[in-house]
């Protein structure tokens, strides 16, 4: 018998001594389905370990005297861009008009009028018939936030913070979350029309950290972590209407010279000749706006001139006199060429690519203020 022939038989023999068990199928599935719910929760506590290792890794990450951020996440079109002005049609923004459940025009024809300034999510204004201060979110529901208002509102363009005053009380206001940031008793603006925009409120700055109006020859400013003010400095002859300040930025008058005196901090005094002194500096301080002030006996065309380098920019139009003027979101600067009546056209044109463009309008023509 060979070698093989014994295996087989060995094989056979132990085959047919063993003894297969029946299976119990409905035991294996339900052995089964526990099974693939322990492995389902086993990955499950998995991923929620790497989240909470992730997220200790974040937090370890950051320093913790620096304040997380407190700006809502906002859908990008109501980010506040381009050109915003208010006529017959309605409050403009960009290709978009909105109506505004006040209008902006006292309708007595008294020459009365309310005040546009802006935040980056929409606008605010005040009703000349009761002087409430009104919030219009970029396509959003407007709604009065303020009441009373002799001065304001004024705007951070970008940012979140408008101001008004209450009487004697100056009113800063968080448009984004809806309440007030402060409220304290202050000297008030200066309550007259100002150059750069008839019916103008005398706010200067407005952000997040500071608010700088002018009253009664003075610029004056409310530091908004300590609550305390202060006057920055003297303005005697123009009021409220003659200075502008952006952070380390100021821009003084020299009425006996007609120039501009440009101080930025950590630069040489800088003075721009034959520019009045209705003057406002853009949303980062990068740019200023003024009407030319060379001869009073010709037209005054307005200019922008670059902060940095001094460049200057004359505008097209001026051929009525002193035009209108305002900063709307970015580097767009608005002109009313025609403002004794208050028609256009009004052109938007743009710092930084020198273009113009005459704006669409019906009637009279409301600009933004600081």
């Amino acid at each position: 018998m060979t070698l093989d022939h014994r295996l087989t038989q060995a094989v056979r023999h132990v085959a047919d001594r063993v003894t297969v068990p029946e299976v119990d199928v409905d035991t294996v599935r339900s052995q089964a389905r526990a099974k693939s719910r322990r492995q389902v929760s086993l990955v499950v506590a998995a991923a929620v370990v790497a989240i909470i290792v992730a997220g200790t890794a974040l937090l370890v990450g950051r320093d913790p005297g620096r304040p997380a951020p407190i700006d809502p996440v906002r859908p990008p079109q109501l980010i506040g861009t381009g050109a915003v002005w208010y006529d017959a049609a309605g409050l403009h923004h960009g290709n978009v008009v909105e109506q505004t459940p006040v209008e902006l025009f006292e309708p007595t024809g008294d020459g009365v009028q309310g005040v546009l300034a802006l935040v980056r999510g929409g606008a605010l204004y005040r009703d000349p018939a009761t002087d409430d201060v009104w919030f219009h979110p970029w396509g959003g529901e407007p709604r009065v936030v303020g009441h009373d208002s002799a001065a304001g509102p004024g705007g951070d363009l970008e940012g979140d913070v408008a101001a008004w005053f209450e009487g004697h009380e100056l009113v800063v206001y968080d448009t984004a979350r809806d309440r007030e940031i402060s409220r304290t008793t202050e000297t008030p603006v200066l309550d007259y029309a100002t150059w750069e925009q008839s019916g103008g409120n005398g706010f200067r700055h407005v952000s997040g950290e500071e608010i700088v109006w002018g009253s009664r020859g003075q610029v004056r400013r409310l530091d908004l972590a300590t609550g305390k003010s202060s006057i920055l400095w003297e303005a005697p002859g123009y009021g409220s209407g003659s200075e502008d300040v952006h952070n380390g930025t100021r821009v003084r008058h020299d009425l006996e010279a007609s120039d501009l005196i440009l101080e930025v901090d950590g630069r040489q005094e800088r003075r721009i000749p034959a520019l009045g002194p209705e003057v406002e500096l853009s949303s980062d301080g990068s740019f200023l706006l003024a009407p030319d002030d060379s001869d009073t006996n010709t037209p005054h065309p307005a200019a922008i001139v670059d902060v940095r380098s001094g460049e200057r920019w004359n505008l097209p139009g001026g051929d009525h006199g002193y035009p209108a003027i305002a900063w709307s979101y970015g580097d767009v600067a608005l002109v009313l060429v025609d403002r004794g009546s208050g028609e256009g056209p009004p052109l938007a044109c743009h710092a930084l690519t020198r273009q113009c463009e005459e704006l669409p309008f019906q009637g009279p023509v409301l600009l933004p203020t600081s």
